[in-house]
Formats: structure tokens, sequence, C-alpha cells
């Protein structure tokens, strides 16, 4: 995925600014086709009549990263219990992490056993180091219905 990148911003950066332009432009129809279908919608419609419980999603996401070999491990380092009553007291257990941390554990942490479309995602990288990482698609369009 980098190294598909480097390339990308290799290409764009020798480009005249108009097509540099363009192809910002082309990216961001296609991102916004993305991100914004009836699926994000209906998630919003969800969050604004508080249809959805942030401490049943919150316990979804962990029981989800649990399944991956660094958190599992992590979680059981850590004495945290995915099945206690205060999810959030347990949350403070874990250590936070950091960008190393994630680079170091790459393999670990990627979820491996998900079947459906993933994404790809980038932070700038404002502190030295960006971080790139897939994202399932239907979570791209929860948090942006969460943000909205």
């Amino acid at each position: 995925m980098a190294e598909k990148l480097g390339l990308l911003n290799r290409v764009y950066y020798n480009l005249p600014v108009w097509m540099q332009n363009v192809m910002c432009s082309a990216k961001g129809y296609v991102i916004c086709k993305r991100r914004y279908k009836r699926q994000f919608y209906k998630y919003l419609y969800q969050y604004e009549k508080g249809e959805i419980d942030p401490e049943r999603e919150l316990r979804n996401f962990l029981e989800i990263a649990n399944k991956t070999n660094f958190y599992n491990s992590l979680f059981a380092k850590s004495g945290f219990d995915l099945n206690a009553l205060d999810i959030y007291a347990e949350i403070r257990k874990l250590p936070i992490l950091s960008k190393q941390d994630i680079i170091d554990n790459y393999q670990g942490i990627e979820n491996d056993k998900y079947v459906g479309k993933t994404i790809g995602i980038g932070t700038s990288g404002t502190t030295g180091v960006g971080l790139f990482f897939p994202m399932a698609v239907e979570t791209e369009m929860k948090q942006w219905a969460v943000w909205w």
C-alpha cells in the first residue's frame, strides 16, 4: 500500500497544477460516492435519533479486535475483561499505543479474517511518521455519520 502511494505521489507532484486540480476533484468525487451512500444516511438517522447504543457499538468493536493476535494478547496481558459490566473501566486498563507500536505490530493488528470491502486510509505524518491501514467501507460511513 505504501509503495503504491509513493508512486502516486511522485506522479502527482510531477504533473502541471491544472492536472493536479483535476486529479483532486476526481478523487473527491470518488470519495463522496463511496462515503455518502444510502447506508450512511441510515446510520446518520439512527445516531441522530439515539437508536444506536454507543456502549454496544464499543463492545462490538472490542469483540472484533479481540479476534486479532495483537489485541487478544494485549487484552490478556492487561487483565482486560470483555464481559465486564463497566466496559469503560476496563478500557482504562489498556495502555495507550504509540505510532511505533502500530508499525511494529501491524500484521498482528490487521484483521485478516475480515471479508468485506476495505479502503486504504493514511494519516498525514505531521509527527514524522504517517500510518497507512485498511478500513472497512462500512466503518468509514459510520465514522462520518458520527462526525456529522
